[in-house]
């Protein structure tokens, strides 16, 4: 009986000190945990995060004259929208002026230019300074983006865009 007890114990602190050790190991290794969030993002920064997007979109893809935006499935408010007063290559549309051909193209209701439609599917937060957003755009063929958008001083940047339609 006392045999068995002195080998409980001894089993009992190896099992011990093995989870102390591959805890302190862990910990080592990862020494950088996931970022949180500290509260809710505001209104102000998701529709900031939009915009970096859309901006980065618009400048990359000028195919054609006319844009028309969706965010979450939503057309974009008028304040939102009047951020974008002055862009010219390519001209924002409200998407309640979309339509299409009979070739399936998006174009303009009011002048009848063929447009490209981009759409921001969903932003995910990863931390108060980071964001993950995935974005459509719709010029003739489907591309599918994930952006990493981040928070520089007081403005949002795209700091990456992978292009998801490839995989």
């Amino acid at each position: 009986m006392n045999r068995s007890f002195s080998r409980l114990t001894v089993l009992l602190i190896t099992f011990t000190f093995g989870v102390l050790v591959a805890s302190a190991w862990f910990l080592r290794s990862n020494p950088n945990p996931e970022p949180t969030l500290s509260s809710a993002p505001s209104p102000a920064d998701k529709a900031n995060v939009a915009e970096a997007v859309f901006r980065y979109q618009l400048r990359w893809n000028k195919q054609r004259p006319v844009c028309f935006l969706t965010l979450e499935e939503r057309e974009p408010d008028e304040t939102f929208l009047k951020r974008f007063v002055g862009q010219t290559e390519p001209r924002i549309q409200r998407s309640s002026r979309k339509m299409s051909d009979p070739y399936n193209r998006i174009v303009d209701a009011d002048t009848g230019e063929l447009a490209e439609y981009i759409s921001i599917v969903s932003i995910k937060w990863i931390s108060d300074t980071e964001a993950e957003v995935h974005c459509n755009v719709y010029d003739g063929d489907l591309g599918e983006y994930k952006h990493s958008v981040i928070r520089q001083g007081d403005t949002w940047v795209v700091k990456t865009c992978d292009d998801m339609s490839e995989s």
